[in-house]
């Protein structure tokens, strides 16, 4: 019988040369893409024929590739997997970058490995600079479970979740299990205690690395915080930051100025964990004596306060809390497949250090 020209050609030995021949591009490009090669990023429409051109030429080198057109099908069935006591934590290649105010890697990475390890299991690290691709411990099967710290893709969690359940720390992902903390509550709870110290007039130390929607809101939420407590808002005392480690530095000073050479000073600024750390350090630097001239809150982080001279008033992030709750709840899903996904919202908690105080009158 007659073979068709898509079955000819599956029956032939097909180099890599024959699949990038066909798309258009180099051989090293074809390479990159299905190896998801680091510094190297390519067009959505480009990947996706790469892939569909290996499928159709029968390119499978090993069996990572061969995992890989399979997900990108869709047809990989679960029941193949077997269990390796292992969870993967993926992390995006930014949050290795210190500018990332909500996240600290290395915290982490140490507290859900410690945790694991009473469970019986093991963390995985992975790094993904994007998200059109599995990450590798998902092909080669050595996962039971996906453990995310930021916003990505809902096709990257299908992609994922089609092999694996998966749980989020502190985003909302639809199709996922995930723990968040309700950032607006913190701030609501530092407001709070300065007005219940006198203060009226005080400045937002707010910082942001992305201009999205969640970040508009959270800003706007803050806000609305102020003025219901009968805050006095100056424009130049809640102008938001950006939260990049390059600029940083340049931005908490122009803060900084702007809270001193006013007609008026605050009597208390509150501000995210990495930006007020800057915004400390400069105001000790200009003589300001704090808490008897200016009282300061940091929200956040608690890493950021540690490393001040002073304890810090802290509205401290449920890290710990948040850490075991993601952790039990991937081993749970593991362990009980058909277990529906949940989602928690954990709170800040107030820790009164020594730069607070009530204004001088």
């Amino acid at each position: 019988m007659a073979l068709n020209k898509a079955e000819d050609i599956r029956h032939k030995k097909t180099s890599l040369r024959d699949v990038a021949r066909e798309v258009g591009v180099s051989a090293s490009t074809v390479s990159r893409i299905l190896n998801n090669a680091p510094n190297h990023t390519y067009s959505d429409e480009l990947v996706q024929r790469v892939f569909e051109t290996v499928e159709k030429l029968g390119y499978t080198p090993n069996l990572s590739l061969r995992n890989a057109l399979k997900q990108f099908e869709g047809t990989l069935p679960e029941t193949s997997r077997r269990r390796t006591n292992n969870i993967a934590l993926i992390l995006e290649e930014s949050h290795l970058d210190v500018a990332v105010p909500t996240f600290d890697p290395g915290a982490t990475i140490i507290a859900l490995s410690e945790i694991a390890r009473e469970m019986g299991f093991n963390l995985l690290i992975t790094i993904v600079q994007n998200t059109l691709y599995l990450p590798q411990p998902i092909l080669e099967e050595s996962v039971d479970a996906v453990i995310l710290t930021s916003e990505v893709p809902a096709s990257f969690v299908r992609m994922i979740t089609a092999h694996v359940p998966v749980v989020t720390i502190n985003t909302h992902i639809d199709g996922a299990s995930g723990a968040q903390r309700n950032h607006v509550a913190a701030f609501r709870t530092g407001i709070e205690y300065l007005v219940e110290l006198g203060h009226k007039e005080i400045a937002l130390c707010y910082g942001h690395n992305n201009e999205g929607e969640k970040t508009t809101h959270e800003y706007g939420a803050i806000i609305s915080i102020m003025k219901e407590a009968g805050i006095k808002l100056v424009p130049e005392w809640i102008q938001p930051l950006y939260c990049d480690s390059s600029v940083m530095g340049r931005e908490a000073s122009e803060m900084v100025r702007a809270y001193l050479e006013g007609p008026n000073r605050p009597t208390a600024i509150i501000g995210c964990d990495m930006q007020t750390f800057w915004v400390y350090h400069m105001l000790r630097e200009q003589g300001i004596k704090i808490p008897q001239e200016i009282s300061l809150v940091i929200v956040g982080n608690g890493s950021w306060a540690e490393l001040c001279d002073k304890e810090i008033t802290l509205v401290a992030d449920p890290d710990a809390e948040m850490w075991r709750w993601v952790m039990e709840e991937a081993v749970r899903l593991v362990e009980t497949p058909d277990r529906a996904i949940s989602h928690i919202e954990l709170f800040s908690r107030l820790v009164k250090g020594v730069t607070t105080a009530p204004p001088l009158k």
